[in-house]
This record gives C-alpha cells, structure tokens and sequence, in this order.
C-alpha cells in the first residue's frame, strides 16, 4: 500500500484493479473492499508471506556487464529515503526511530 501513501485503501485498489479492467484481466462483477475489510485482510498472512518475498528477492541484481552499476571493483547501491508515518504502538520498542516531534502520537519508520 506504499506505492500511493497518501490515498486511502479503497482508492489504491480502485487504482489498482483499473490498470487490471484496462487490460482485461479483471471482472466488472468486483467491488472495492471496504478499508475495514482490507485492514484485516492484510492482517491475516502475518509476516510470512513478506519474509519469504524478500528472501527471493534480496540479491543484487546488477551482474558484472551490467553498465553503470559497478565502479572499478565496487558494486554501486541505491538507498530508497522512504519514511513512513505510523501510529505509535506497543511494539514501539522494535523500531530504531524516533517519534516525530512535529506530531507526537506517529513515529518516523525507514
């Protein structure tokens, strides 16, 4: 759902499921989840599902051809700044960041 964080649940699977419509891989007969119902639907895998995602896709995809992805000996990288605004919970502990000063109730995550 971070791919369009500022819209809501529900906007981000109308977006979604439109781009699936235009190329005709989805029915009409399909209606938006409410975001009740998509908050427990993510809740439901647990973390597993991402786990085994980032084992498969966690190498580095540049092989030694690749140009422009190697200077001299040194594989370059890339860090994504992406900073999410979550609301503070009880498993606040496992997060390194601070809580936002600007507004204390959400913490900044990376």
């Amino acid at each position: 759902m971070c791919l369009f964080s500022g819209e809501s649940h529900e906007e981000v699977m109308r977006k979604l499921v439109q781009g699936l419509r235009y190329f005709g891989s989805w029915t009409d007969k399909w209606h938006v989840p409410t975001s009740g119902a998509l908050t427990k639907a993510r809740a439901r895998p647990g973390e597993d599902p991402l786990q085994i995602l980032f084992e498969r896709v966690e190498v580095p995809r540049a092989q030694p051809a690749t140009r422009g992805a190697w200077l001299r000996d040194w594989r370059l990288i890339s860090l994504d700044g992406t900073v999410l605004d979550l609301p503070a919970t009880n498993n606040q502990g496992d997060f390194d960041t601070p809580i936002n000063p600007r507004q204390s109730h959400h913490q900044l995550n990376r």
